[in-house]
């Protein structure tokens, strides 16, 4: 979406973010006052036991299908791309290795595999960001490309209120409520 309608689209991972935020200083302090670490404890202690096990259900099914799914293709696309392995070698292999990886160095080897990769995608964007703008001449070569393609609107993240679109009304408001 992004890719045709510009920079607007970047208010919903804005708004995300400031939401996580929220949870994170707002809601969970009540949550662990509570003692709940999950939605399903909440939801077992307002409805019941049976509601609990439909939650958790949903929620695993909708993860395996999601981040799961995804993050073993981009994982499998790699390997074949890089080393020439198939899919259908590579995500057996993957998936082992992160089961191997998770359960001997628990929680703590995965946190440290995050911050690991959290470094890695600061300092890859930041280079990238350098070396393309350097490439195309700047922001300000940015700035000509995109005019001399009919994309000049592309870098406005508020665009009018009676944009078709995406109005600053609906991006503002609407947005971080959806989010």
């Amino acid at each position: 979406a992004a890719a045709a309608s510009g920079m607007p689209v970047s208010i919903y991972e804005w708004s995300a973010g400031l939401l996580i935020f929220f949870l994170g200083w707002g809601l969970a302090p009540m949550y662990l006052e509570l003692g709940l670490t999950t939605m399903p404890e909440w939801f077992e202690r307002r409805f019941n036991a049976p509601c609990r096990f439909v939650i958790a259900l949903i929620s695993i099914i909708a993860y395996i299908l999601t981040k799961i799914a995804a993050t073993l293709f981009a994982g499998a696309v790699l390997l074949e791309v890089v080393l020439e392995i198939s899919m259908w070698v590579s995500v057996p292999i993957v998936l082992a290795f992160t089961a191997v990886y998770a359960a001997s160095g628990g929680l703590r080897a995965v946190m440290f595999t995050d911050v690991g990769q959290a470094t890695i995608f600061i300092i890859g964007g930041a280079v990238g960001l350098g070396w393309s703008l350097a490439e195309i001449g700047g922001v300000s070569g940015l700035l000509q490309a995109l005019d001399r393609n009919g994309l000049s609107y592309f870098p406005t993240t508020l665009r009018p209120a009676d944009s078709q679109g995406y109005p600053w009304t609906g991006m503002l408001i609407g947005q971080p409520l959806s989010s």
